[in-house]
């Protein structure tokens, strides 16, 4: 091979390799989106198959929350195996799965009375429960303050005071007073603010 040759190469293998990495990432939210889509329909066993598709699409590194799914619907369509596989899948490479989330889903009632599902909630069981608890209120407290600071930029502008960054203090304010609200919803003393 030619010194140009070579060179060329080298200056198309990237462009080859992203065009099919972007390729496989559209075919997977294609397959995703219809899932979402017959997930709502209660066709739980095309969104089984559509999610699983998707996983496979991205060479089986789906995200979590689809992997998640993909084990809800299966287990809604009586597919036990490969629902199990994909909590497993969680359990293994993520710290995506939570006892109590897990534990209180109404849609792995029928995986109940399999005997992997006990095996699977005592590995996720804590130790400790009650700080388990109080980390769990923290998280869940945290997705919605994220999900607060989503609609006051809907609501008010990017630029609103508490979210300027040109504006520090009223940013420090306003994550000191979330912070003093989510202390109070956890029943612990407040920080005092910034």
């Amino acid at each position: 091979m030619g010194m140009k040759q070579l060179f060329l190469t080298l200056i198309l293998l990237p462009t080859f390799l992203f065009a099919q990495t972007k390729e496989q990432r559209i075919t997977y939210d294609s397959l995703v989106n219809k899932a979402q889509a017959a997930f709502q329909n209660r066709l739980y066993e095309s969104a089984g198959q559509m999610y699983l598709d998707a996983i496979k699409a991205l060479g089986d590194k789906g995200f979590n929350e689809d992997r998640y799914k993909a084990a809800q619907s299966l287990a809604q369509a009586g597919r036990m195996d490969p629902a199990f596989a994909n909590l497993q899948r969680l359990f293994d490479k993520t710290s995506h799965l939570e006892y109590k989330t897990l534990d209180s889903d109404s849609f792995f009632i029928p995986l109940h009375a399999d005997p992997r599902w006990q095996i699977l909630l005592e590995a996720l069981r804590p130790e400790i429960p009650q700080l388990a608890e109080q980390l769990y209120q923290i998280h869940h407290l945290d997705q919605d303050l994220r999900k607060t600071l989503g609609e006051t930029r809907k609501r008010y502008g990017p630029k609103s005071p508490p979210l300027d960054k040109n504006q520090p203090a009223g940013l420090h304010q306003f994550i000191g007073n979330q912070a003093d609200a989510g202390c109070a919803r956890l029943a612990w003393p407040q920080t005092g603010g910034p």
